[in-house]
């Protein structure tokens, strides 16, 4: 690319800077290769276990600070060693803090944070501000996450391809965080001063938080969603032998043709490394703190999970990526209506508290060619107390060709709660 920059004795390679899209969302990211790394470095890890299950670490300084766990029936995530663990590795006596930044400027971003991206482990990487919700995909504050494993499953079955940062998880375990530290942060947000912390995607719609724990709580409190500076490694790429033609990033697909084959031959040799041994995976697995386990009274009592977004919506949003009107349209207008996607649409417009799920329900309930989706969208309509729903259910009963018992008893109960 043309627009290539050496840094840090040509240890970063900037490629270019792009528009990177996530979710509903889009912003500004930088494009880079990281040539070199050390036995220190922030890695992502793979390996199995004699237990038959798949497991994967986010490792720093040889420490896992974050570890995964899947078979072909069950999936958990839960704490690794922590990160406060390693104070005496190379890694944490280098200053790996990104400044604080005082808006989502990534070309600014980028060369005020080279001493962090310094300690990435090789390959491809992506920069860009995500907002992240500061809790886990179970829906707690991500403080709670323990050295117990948190079971999930997804909804979904296109999910885990679409994942996109969304979810936090920490490197820090809540018993070391500081009061006053939040105390401050919460007021700078109340004060509407823009504050950010730092990640690294991992997958499963799930990002570790590297620095700023104490910003990350003190949103979490005041149920807002967090900016976080995200490193995206890259998981994957396409070539013709020559050069690389495609790389992936999350849920993205990125045109890499205008980058030199020069790159490939490296990303070959880095791709094996990523794979560890049985032993060096029992090892990792083994490495637990009883710190985690330790509570913090400043959460004792706050529970703001009903402010930020379920994973069910999280993963409609991430395979229908458009939810605009005319996307709406389209999929009612469809001479071959696709249920899925109109159920999943559903799903997130009243995951979103979109007012369009009303009229949407409206249709879905007033449409035997959705009769599938009639027991959402009648429980759904039974909220509102007006004279257009009173109208449809009064118009259901007196019609009534189905029999559909569940169907009644939402609409017996909705008259009935109107004579008490």
């Amino acid at each position: 690319m043309t627009n290539e920059k050496k840094y840090l004795n040509g240890k970063i390679t900037l490629l270019n800077y792009i528009d990177y899209s996530y979710g509903l969302n889009s912003s500004r990211a930088a494009l880079f290769y990281k040539k070199s790394t050390g036995a220190d470095s922030f890695k992502i890890r793979y390996g199995k276990s004699n237990d038959g299950f798949v497991n994967s670490f986010v490792l720093a300084g040889g420490i896992p600070l974050f570890k995964w766990r899947s078979s072909k029936s069950e999936t958990f995530y839960h704490a690794g060693f922590g990160r406060n663990n390693i104070e005496n590795s190379a890694l944490a006596e280098k200053n790996t803090h990104t400044p604080e930044l005082k808006e989502s400027d990534i070309e600014t971003a980028f060369t005020n944070s080279l001493q962090l991206l310094e300690e990435l482990d090789a390959g491809f990487y992506l920069l860009t501000f995500a907002d992240h919700y500061p809790v886990g995909i179970d829906g707690k504050f991500f403080g709670e996450l323990s050295n117990h494993p948190v079971k999930y499953s997804f909804n979904y079955t296109a999910s885990a391809a679409r994942a996109f940062p969304a979810y936090l998880a920490p490197s820090s375990p809540a018993s070391s965080y500081d009061i006053d530290k939040i105390n401050h942060y919460r007021n700078a947000i109340r004060n509407g001063e823009y504050i950010s912390s730092s990640a690294i995607y991992f997958d499963d719609f799930i990002s570790v938080i590297l620095n700023g724990h104490h910003k990350a709580a003190a949103a979490y409190l005041e149920g807002r969603t967090i900016p976080c500076l995200t490193v995206i490694p890259c998981s994957g790429y396409a070539h013709d032998n020559k050069n690389v033609t495609s790389l992936f990033f999350a849920s993205n697909q990125i045109d890499a043709s205008g980058i030199t084959g020069d790159f490939l031959f490296e990303m070959m040799q880095n791709k094996n490394k990523k794979i560890i041994t049985e032993s060096e995976t029992i090892s990792y697995i083994s490495k637990i703190s009883g710190e985690w386990n330790k509570r913090h009274d400043l959460f004792k009592d706050e529970n703001k999970s009903a402010a930020f977004l379920k994973i069910k919506t999280i993963e409609g949003i991430s395979i229908l990526k458009d939810i605009s009107d005319v996307k709406i349209n389209s999929l009612l207008s469809s001479a071959s209506p696709d249920y899925k996607s109109i159920e999943m649409l559903f799903d997130v417009l009243t995951g979103l508290g979109d007012r369009r799920a009303y009229n949407l329900a409206f249709k879905l309930a007033g449409s035997e060619s959705y009769l599938g989706l009639w027991p959402q969208a009648f429980s759904y309509l039974a909220d509102f107390k007006n004279k257009e729903v009173e109208k449809l259910f009064v118009d259901y009963l007196i019609n009534d060709e189905y029999g559909l018992s569940d169907i009644t008893k939402i609409i017996d109960a909705y008259f009935e709660h109107d004579k008490i």
